[in-house]
């Protein structure tokens, strides 16, 4: 076990052992980073501390009923199904949230493993690079999609406004001609009715 928290501690910031059935805890790879919030009290005291010290506010509701000790052993035992466990039996949950301890909010991911009914080992991970990035992308996406509705309804209405300005100086053409034909004998009308076909005519190719 050792070996391979040694060879995780190259990925993530915090590893914990955590002994459910006393509530102990020994954290690999943390010394540095967490060593004013990992004091060898118990690991809810201590968690806690931690998540109340820099984790950002909007993150501590959801972080703290995650990581109730209540709501591990429900997981563990079956009673909270996660459909995180379809992909992988040892992983309980992950979760990402944001925390100022660096000065600035980052983002990180907590996630949960099973070792057996009564074992866990936390992680913490620095993923504040990859999810602002996602969320970049998700913005470019969201602003494209919009670019190409507003552009798509501004075609709806050209073709619209087109179809209305050629329908009706046709329309007109129509008319006029009809009548100019009817009254071939009235050359003054005749004329006239001409004179508006050739009007709504200049329209159209205008």
């Amino acid at each position: 076990k050792t070996d391979i928290l040694e060879i995780m501690g190259d990925y993530y910031e915090s590893i914990c052992y955590v002994n459910l059935n006393d509530n102990s805890y020994i954290p690999y790879e943390a010394e540095k980073k967490f060593a004013q919030w990992y004091k060898g009290n118990s690991f809810s005291e201590d968690f806690a501390n931690y998540i109340d010290s820099v984790v950002l506010e909007e993150y501590r509701g959801i972080l703290k009923e995650c990581m109730s000790t209540d709501t591990i052993k429900n997981l563990l035992s079956g009673e909270i199904i996660n459909s995180e466990n379809q992909i992988n039996d040892n992983l309980l949950f992950s979760i990402q949230y944001q925390d100022n301890r660096t000065g600035s909010p980052k983002y990180y991911e907590l996630t949960i493993l099973k070792i057996d009914d009564s074992h866990i080992i936390t992680t913490i991970q620095d993923r504040d690079y990859i999810i602002r990035k996602e969320n970049e992308q998700k913005e470019i996406l969201s602003e494209q999609k919009a670019k190409a509705e507003a552009a798509n309804k501004a075609k709806s209405t050209f073709l619209f406004n087109m179809s209305h300005d050629i329908r009706t100086p046709m329309n007109a053409i129509k008319g006029f001609t009809e009548l100019a034909e009817k009254n071939l004998d009235d050359k003054e009308k005749a004329a006239n009715y001409l004179e508006k076909v050739k009007t709504s005519n200049e329209h159209l190719l205008h």
